[in-house]
């Protein structure tokens, strides 16, 4: 397992190993983390404790709930690409000719070391599904010099 946080360590990305005896150990840690996190935006003049957009956030959602119940759907608007049963929405116009791999092309090609990248798919999780994620994510991590993060949330077809 250890080699598994050496690209990450080369990357300059921090990597801390804390030992657990049992899982009443895992009470000092939140602890630990606390202090370290409110510690951290004294340090930083940041107040770990202040959430903005929270009251926004929760008032979009409320609408967004009350439209799902008046029309039972978000209207997600067409897809930037569609191939077969794979469709793509993304920020930018896909344009006629572009595929969902052009455009996931697009987006690596994009990616610099430091960028935030993350794959949300939202399918029923399969290994083979789950393994292929995997794979994105540590060509991202060991071509990119990032530390992506994936998974596969609950929805979907099979």
């Amino acid at each position: 397992m250890a080699g598994r946080f050496v690209p990450n360590i080369s990357f300059g990305h921090p990597v801390v190993r804390i030992g657990l005896d049992d899982r009443y150990d895992q009470g000092p840690e939140l602890v630990r983390w606390e202090v370290a996190t409110a510690t951290a935006g004294a340090v930083l003049s940041v107040n770990p404790l202040d959430e903005p957009n929270v009251p926004a956030s929760k008032r979009n959602t409320g609408e967004l709930l009350e439209r799902w119940q008046r029309e039972r759907g978000l209207g997600e608007g067409e897809p930037a690409s569609r191939e077969g049963e794979l469709s793509a929405w993304t920020g930018a116009a896909g344009g006629e000719d572009a595929s969902p791999p052009d455009l996931l092309q697009a987006l690596w090609d994009g990616l610099s070391a430091g960028d935030y990248f993350a794959v949300l798919a939202y399918l029923q999780q399969t290994h083979d599904r789950q393994d292929l994620l995997q794979r994105l994510r540590l060509l991202a991590r060991d071509r990119q010099a990032m530390s992506p993060a994936s998974g596969l949330l609950r929805g979907g077809a099979a």
